[in-house]
């Protein structure tokens, strides 16, 4: 009963969770774009390497190249990690293509950073690409919403019709406002994690 109840919980607390993903998401795609602009500066390759993202393509593994660097803006010392993409814009692939990517940025180095003026500590050295695409994000973020909408009215279906005494139109009513609440709150979450960004 009382997992029952946390499930249903849950599930209406998805929009909040999709709400807050996709502000993040869209934050990367405004960073990609405004990376174009960005002031740039010397940075040193201090560790190049390949890492497995887990995911497989016909049955192979596929490797992403990362590399550490470090940078000085004003004074300031910092140290950032990317995983680059190729000259086409390839982010992941075989472990030889992600090897020949990564030794195009060998330890001891110097690369040319981009780097936010407003927020040093991001930068990148590919200016104006994204780790999301617009497509990818504007589907999947369609799909997560309407996949919440319908956890959340079924959460609250299930809750008002086993612990209210109230009709199945009312309950339906009370997901769609809860819903709207949610995303409300997952809005709110994600403007108050833009507040504690570090500066």
């Amino acid at each position: 009963m009382i997992i029952a109840l946390l499930i249903q919980l849950l599930m209406i607390i998805t929009p909040a969770i999709s709400a807050v993903t996709l502000g993040l998401k869209y934050d990367e795609l405004k960073r990609g774009r405004a990376s174009k602009e960005w002031p740039a500066v010397k940075a040193a390759v201090t560790n190049s390497t390949i890492v497995d993202t887990g995911k497989k393509q016909k049955g192979q593994n596929l490797y992403q190249p990362e590399i550490s660097l470090s940078y000085s803006v004003e004074s300031e010392s910092y140290t950032v990690k990317q995983r680059p993409s190729d000259t086409n814009g390839q982010r992941e692939g075989t472990k030889q293509w992600a090897r020949e990517v990564a030794l195009q940025y060998k330890p001891d180095t110097a690369v040319r950073l981009y780097y936010n003026p407003q927020r040093p500590q991001q930068a990148t050295v590919l200016p104006g690409q994204a780790t999301v695409n617009k497509n990818q994000w504007l589907v999947i973020g369609s799909v997560m919403l309407l996949f919440s909408f319908i956890l959340c009215v079924l959460g609250t279906v299930a809750i008002t019709q086993n612990y209210l005494t109230v009709s199945t139109a009312v309950s339906f009513i009370l997901g769609i406002v809860a819903f709207g609440l949610m995303l409300m709150l997952g809005f709110l979450l994600y403007l108050l994690a833009q507040e504690f960004r570090p500066k």
